[in-house]
């Protein structure tokens, strides 16, 4: 892995592809195709806020029709139900991250368990594909929200706001941080948030039960009723995915 230098920041980029398939997925869903106008045109969305900001680019991938990296995957990805243009948008990041000299600098990070699970069969038959870190956002959110050594459960908790602000919420999203978290524990294959060593049982678990902790403080705040609808429905949705890992965690202990 490549060393992270003082001057290296992160840079958020957006696909239009990814924006154009949020705005088909919505498209049945009145509440949900408002969300999405909201995150592409809101003057006080994430998306526009981190553009002023100079932290996030939106690219245009519309001539990026044919596979280059990916070539002879597609029949996997189709035994998969991984559409196609999910297949181009990986295949495009593996495109632009091989034109970057130093491994480690292109982090993927998607909602979709297939993917995940394609992309891992992919790296294990091609060295090159292993240099695009990709992580689920579930896998994201729950490291961030357990960690305590580089404040990122307070980037965490920032991150659940359904609005941006300028409030400064104690911690700075660098580089640093995120090679620390997510990027070094992926090159050396154990739990992003742990520690390695053995089966990465032991530092699942471990994640798992600061996970618990954090929640608790969400918990009390849920109890309080200092919380809106729609950031306790993502709670619950945290709550429901948290259950089902720390249920295969105690079935692989014991």
């Amino acid at each position: 892995v490549g060393n992270v230098e003082e001057q290296d920041r992160i840079i958020f980029v957006v696909t239009d592809s990814v924006l154009d398939e949020l705005a088909r997925i919505s498209e049945h869903s009145a509440p949900e195709r408002r969300q999405v106008d909201w995150l592409r045109n809101g003057s006080d969305s994430y998306l526009q806020t981190a553009h002023y900001w100079g932290i996030l680019e939106v690219l245009e991938t519309k001539l990026h029709t044919k596979l280059i990296k990916l070539e002879g995957w597609e029949q996997r990805a189709r035994d998969l139900s991984i559409s196609r243009w999910a297949l181009q948008n990986f295949d495009f990041a593996c495109l632009w991250e091989s034109q970057i000299e130093s491994p480690g600098r292109v982090l993927f990070v998607t909602a979709d368990d297939a993917l995940c699970t394609f992309v891992a069969e992919c790296a294990r038959d091609d060295e090159s594909l292993r240099r695009v870190i990709v992580t689920h956002v579930h896998n994201l959110d729950r490291t961030f929200a357990a960690d305590r050594e580089h404040g990122g459960h307070r980037l965490y908790e920032a991150a659940q706001k359904l609005k941006a602000n300028n409030k400064f919420c104690g911690a700075v999203l660098s580089a640093q941080v995120m090679h620390e978290l997510i990027v070094e524990p992926a090159y050396e294959g154990r739990q992003p948030g742990g520690g390695g060593g053995g089966d990465g049982r032991e530092e699942a678990l471990k994640l798992g039960l600061r996970e618990a902790l954090s929640m608790l403080t969400d918990v009390r705040q849920v109890v309080e009723g200092s919380r809106n609808p729609n950031e306790t429905a993502r709670f619950l949705e945290r709550v429901e995915d948290a259950q089902r890992r720390w249920q295969a965690l105690l079935r692989n202990k014991s």
